[in-house]
C-alpha cells in the first residue's frame, strides 16, 4: 500500500517533538538508571533462571522452586477435587464465577447485504464460591444419582460458567469427561463421539438445538443429553428433537436430582494425582486430532507452576483482579490457566471471541463488550486474537488527520524505545494511549499469550498501545499447556520464557535439519518435555503413545514435541522451528512455513495467510486472505475501480500486496528463499466452523493443501 504522505507542518511539528523527547530524556535518563540498580528487572536481565543439570542438551531445571518439581502451590492438596474444594472454603463469600446475561438482540443488516445479529447484554452476575461449591456438589451427585459413573461423558459446550462446574463435578466424583470444541462441524462431532463411545453428552440449549438433534441420530451409543439454558435463560429449549433413544435433561433437572440424593462422597475409586480426568482432543494442525489423557496431577500441576509464575510478576493477585474467560476450555491453555487463578481466589467473568469489545461483531452500537464492563486485570490470548486487535488500532491510527497521527507515531516510536529499557512513559499513556489501553477495560497488567509464537511486532505493540505486561510462553496439549513461560521483568521479545516450575526441557540433535545441542552461539534441537504436567499419552493410541511419550528411570515422563528450540545463557527458550512446518526445497535448503506465516500475517493486507512449498521448486507460494478495507483503500490510492472480486484478480493489486509483503519480509529478515514467489488473494476468511482453522485459530495445514492445491498447481505454472 503506498505510504500516507504527511504534509511539511506535520513534519516539523515531529521535529518539535523530537525536541520535547530528548529533554525529558535527559531530565529523567540518569535518575531512572540509578533507581533500576538491583531492580528486579536488573535482576531479570542477568541472572539464569533455567539451568541445566547435565550437558548444552540438559535436562534443563527452573532455578525457582529449589530444583524440584512442582506438584501444588495450593496448600497441600495433591489433586483438582481437594484444591478446589480447598478454594472455595477459603474464599467462600467472594466472587468466583460471572456471566452476563442476554438482554436482548436484533438482526443489522450490514452494508455488504448479510445480516448479523447485535446484541445487548446486561452487567455480570456473579456466584461466589460457595455457591458455586454448591451448584458443583449438587451436579456430581446428580450426575451419580442417574449412574454416571464409568459411562463416557463428552463436555461439548461453549466457554461458560456451566462448562467449569461440570467439569468439576466430575473431577469431584471420579467422572472422566471429553472435551470437543464447539465450533466443530457435524462431521468431526460425531466422529469423535463415535471414537470415544460416548454415553452422555454435557452441552448448552442453543448447540442442542442447533447440531446435537442430528449428530445424535448417527452415534448409537448415545444415552443422554444435559444441557445448560439458553442465553435467554427462560427460552424454551427444543429437546423433544432428539431420538426417542436418548433422554435428555435440563442442568437445572439435575441440581434438583442432587439435592435430594442421599449419594455424600464419590462413588467411584478414590481420586489420585494419576487419576485421568480428561481427555482432550488436540486441535489437528496437521492431521487427525488425538486424544490426549490428562490426569488430575497434570492439570493441577501445570495451574500451580502458571499461578507461581503470575504472581511473581507483581503484586500479589487477589480478589479485586478479574480474569477474562473466553478462549475454549476444550483448548488447554484456557483450562490450565482459568483453574490456576480460580483455584486461587481470583474471580473469573465469561466472555467469548464475537462479544470481548465494544467494537466485536456481535455487540450493538452503544452497548458494552465483556472487556469494558468487566475490567479484567489479567487475561489470555492465542496470537491471532491479539494481531486482529494490533491491526484495528493501526488502521484506525492511517485514518487519523494528520495532527493526530503524526502525535501516535511519536509516541509509538518514544514508548518502544523507553519499554525496551522497561522505562515508564507516564505522559504519553495518559493522554495519547489511554483510548487504546480502554479498549480492554483500562486495568490489564498481565496479558498471557500462547498456543503459537507472538510476533515481537504484535508484542510490542500491546506493551505500548494497552500499556499491559506481555507474557508469551510455551506448551502443548500433552504438556497440560506447562512447559515455559516469559518473565514480565525481562523486556526482551521474540522467546517463550524460562522453565515453568512443574516442568523439564531436554534439547535432542536433529541431524536433517542441522540442528545440534552443540550449536553456537546456543544450544538448538528437538524439545522433548518432562514432567508432572506429560499427559500419560494417547486415548486408545498405544503405537503413538510408545513413539512420542516415554518414562525414565525415575519415574519421570516425557513427551518429543517435534519443535525445534534454542536455549540462551539466561535459561531463555526460543520455539525456532517446527519439524511438521519445515520443508526442503528443490535446492537443498529447509524453510519454516510457520514462522514465514507469523511475519506476513503482520502487513495491513492480510487477515491469514498459508505458505506451500513443493520439494521439486525452488521457492514457495502463498494464498492470503485479505483486508477487504485494505484493499479497496489500496484501490482508491491506485485509482482503480470495480467490484472486489474483480479487484483481487487486478494485477495492480496484487502487485501493491506483494510488494507490502516484501517490506514486512525484509524488516521480518527472511531470506529470499522463505519469501513466497506468488500469492493468490483470497476474499473469504478461514475460520474453525468451515474446518480451515481450529478452535485456537491456528491454520489446518492439511486441509488447506488439499483444498487450495489447483490453485497451488497454478500458482507454481506461472
Amino acid at each position: 500500500m503506498p505510504e500516507q504522505k504527511e504534509p511539511a507542518w506535520a513534519h516539523a511539528l515531529n521535529g518539535l517533538l523530537v525536541v520535547l523527547g530528548f529533554t525529558l530524556d535527559i531530565v529523567t535518563y540518569l535518575p531512572w538508571k540509578i533507581y533500576m540498580l538491583g531492580s528486579q528487572y536488573s535482576k531479570s536481565q542477568s541472572s539464569p533462571k533455567s539451568v541445566s543439570t547435565g550437558g548444552p542438551g540438559g535436562p534443563y531445571i527452573s532455578t525457582q522452586n529449589n530444583g524440584k518439581l512442582m506438584t501444588s502451590c495450593y496448600g497441600n492438596t495433591q489433586t483438582m477435587d481437594a484444591a478446589f474444594e480447598r478454594a472455595c472454603k477459603l474464599y467462600k463469600d467472594q466472587r468466583a464465577l460471572g456471566t452476563r446475561e442476554l438482554l436482548s438482540e436484533v438482526d443489522e443488516k450490514q452494508p455488504n447485504g448479510k445480516v448479523f445479529k447485535k446484541a445487548v447484554f446486561g452487567k455480570y452476575q456473579w456466584l461466589t464460591y460457595g455457591e458455586m461449591f454448591q451448584t458443583v456438589d449438587k451436579l456430581a451427585r446428580g450426575f451419580s444419582e442417574l449412574g454416571i459413573k464409568e459411562a463416557r461423558v463428552c463436555l461439548y459446550m461453549e466457554t461458560r460458567a456451566e462448562w467449569m462446574m461440570t467439569a468439576h463435578a466430575c473431577f469431584r466424583h471420579n467422572i472422566k469427561i471429553v472435551t470437543v470444541y464447539s465450533t466443530l462441524g457435524e462431521v468431526a462431532v460425531t466422529q469423535a463421539l463415535n471414537e470415544a463411545e460416548v454415553e452422555v453428552v454435557i452441552t448448552s440449549a442453543s448447540l442442542l438445538e442447533n447440531k446435537l438433534i442430528n449428530i445424535a441420530k448417527k452415534v448409537p451409543t448415545l444415552k443422554t443429553v444435559v444441557f445448560a439454558p439458553h442465553e435467554f435463560r427462560h427460552q424454551k429449549v427444543k429437546a423433544d428433537l432428539l431420538p426417542a433413544a436418548v433422554s435428555a435433561i435440563s442442568f437445572d433437572e439435575i441440581c434438583k436430582i442432587g439435592a435430594t440424593s442421599k449419594i455424600t462422597e464419590n462413588p467411584n475409586e478414590p481420586t489420585t494425582p494419576d487419576t485421568i480426568a480428561v481427555i482432550m482432543y488436540t486441535s489437528g494442525t496437521t492431521g487427525k486430532p488425538k486424544g490426549v489423557m490428562l490426569s488430575q496431577g497434570n492439570v493441577l500441576g501445570s495451574a500451580s507452576a502458571m499461578l507461581s509464575r503470575i504472581i511473581s510478576f507483581d503484586n500479589p493477585m487477589n480478589s479485586n483482579d478479574t480474569w477474562l474467560a473466553y478462549l475454549p476450555l476444550a483448548h488447554i491453555l484456557e483450562l490450565s490457566a482459568e483453574n490456576a487463578v480460580l483455584l486461587a481466589g481470583i474471580p473469573v467473568g465469561y466472555g467469548s471471541t464475537l462479544t470481548i469489545s465494544d467494537k466485536s461483531s456481535r455487540i450493538k452500537a452503544g452497548s458494552k463488550g465483556d472487556a469494558s464492563e468487566l475490567r479484567p486485570s489479567i487475561m489470555p490470548a492465542v496470537p491471532e486474537i491479539s494481531e486482529r486487535i494490533r491491526k484495528a488500532v493501526m488502521a484506525n491510527v492511517a485514518d487519523m488527520n494528520p495532527f493526530r497521527r503524526t502525535l501516535f507515531n511519536f509516541a509509538y516510536k518514544y514508548k518502544l524505545r523507553h519499554k525496551k529499557n522497561n522505562m515508564p512513559t507516564p505522559l504519553w499513556d495518559r493522554f495519547i494511549f489511554s483510548k487504546t489501553k480502554n479498549l480492554l477495560g483500562g486495568r490489564l497488567r498481565v496479558f498471557i499469550s500462547g498456543g503459537a509464537p507472538l510476533d515481537v511486532k504484535t508484542q510490542r505493540f500491546i506493551n505500548i498501545c494497552l500499556c499491559t505486561d506481555v507474557t508469551a510462553g510455551y506448551g502443548l496439549t500433552e504438556t497440560s499447556a506447562g512447559g515455559s513461560l516469559q518473565d514480565m521483568f525481562d523486556n526482551r521479545c521474540g522467546n517463550a520464557g524460562h522453565l515453568l516450575d512443574s516442568s523439564m526441557i531436554k534439547l535432542i540433535d536433529w541431524k536433517e535439519g542441522n540442528y545440534s545441542v552443540n550449536d553456537k552461539p546456543f544450544p538448538r534441537g528437538e524439545i522433548v518435555v518432562g514432567g508432572n504436567n506429560v499427559a500419560h499419552g494417547y486415548y486408545q493410541m498405544p503405537e503413538k503413545t510408545k513413539e512420542d511419550f516415554s518414562t525414565d528411570e525415575n519415574g519421570i515422563r516425557w513427551f518429543k514435541t517435534g519443535d525445534i528450540g534454542q536455549m540462551d545463557n539466561n535459561g531463555n527458550l526460543s520455539i525456532i522451528d517446527r519439524k511438521k512446518d519445515l520443508v526442503k526445497l528443490r535446492h537443498g535448503e529447509y524453510i519454516a512455513l510457520g514462522k514465514i506465516e507469523a511475519i506476513l500475517k503482520t502487513s495491513s493486507f492480510c487477515e491469514n495467510i498459508c505458505v506451500f512449498a513443493n520439494q521439486d521448486q525452488l521457492t514457495c507460494v502463498a494464498v492470503a486472505v485479505v483486508s477487504k478495507p485494505a484493499i479497496m483503500k489500496a484501490a482508491a490510492e491506485l485509482d482503480i475501480s470495480g467490484e472486489y472480486d474483480d479487484l483481487l484478480k487486478r494485477k495492480e493489486i496484487i502487485k501493491a500486496v506483494y510488494e507490502d509483503f516484501q517490506k514486512i519480509a525484509k524488516i521480518g529478515k527472511l531470506t529470499k528463499q522463505e519469501i513466497p514467489s506468488k500469492i493468490y488473494l483470497e476474499k473469504d476468511a478461514w475460520t474453525p466452523e468451515d474446518g480451515f482453522l481450529t478452535d485456537a485459530l491456528k491454520i489446518k495445514r492439511t486441509v488447506l493443501n488439499a483444498y487450495y492445491k489447483k490453485v497451488v498447481d497454478k500458482l507454481y505454472m506461472k
